[in-house]
């Protein structure tokens, strides 16, 4: 009689451990599509000038404190909006300016058109659901990296 409790015992117990391993099913998460992650706001946090021999040289430190919480708003309809943040170098000026933005069919490049402003041809150097991190050839002809943070 010993014998059966014994193997009925541990029969329940091999059962009850099998049963607790099975995997659960999940939904399959959704990759966002390169688009998806540049629609938002985005902030510099760094600025680099490339030059030769030199290696970088930060340009953010140096940017006047006006300009740091600027942030473009990346709609999804192609229109970008530069915003001047809660600070304004020149008081009275407009809080945004309204340009848009083009994604090139390979989607490692992207143009930004600003107004008043030649096109800046960007490429894509590090896209996440918080990073943005470009590079693009800058007045000086040296190309510049600049790395945003998603606000959210």
């Amino acid at each position: 009689m010993k014998k059966y409790v014994r193997i009925t015992v541990l029969s329940f117990a091999f059962f009850s451990l099998l049963m607790s391993c099975t995997k659960e099913k999940t939904e399959p998460t959704k990759s966002l599509t390169v688009e998806e992650m540049l629609t938002a706001k985005w902030q510099a946090t760094a600025k680099k000038g490339i030059v030769p021999l030199l290696d970088s040289i930060d340009l953010f430190s140096s940017t006047i404190a006006c300009k740091k919480d600027d942030f473009k708003d990346f709609k999804k309809d192609g229109q970008l909006l530069f915003d001047e943040g809660t600070t304004k170098c020149i008081s009275g000026s407009v809080q945004f300016k309204t340009g848009s933005w083009v994604l090139s069919t390979d989607k490692k490049k992207m143009t930004i058109k600003e107004p008043g402003e030649d096109d800046t041809i960007v490429d894509i150097l590090q896209l996440t659901t918080t990073t943005l991190k470009v590079r693009y050839t800058g007045i000086t002809g040296f190309p510049t990296v600049e790395t945003y943070t998603k606000i959210l």
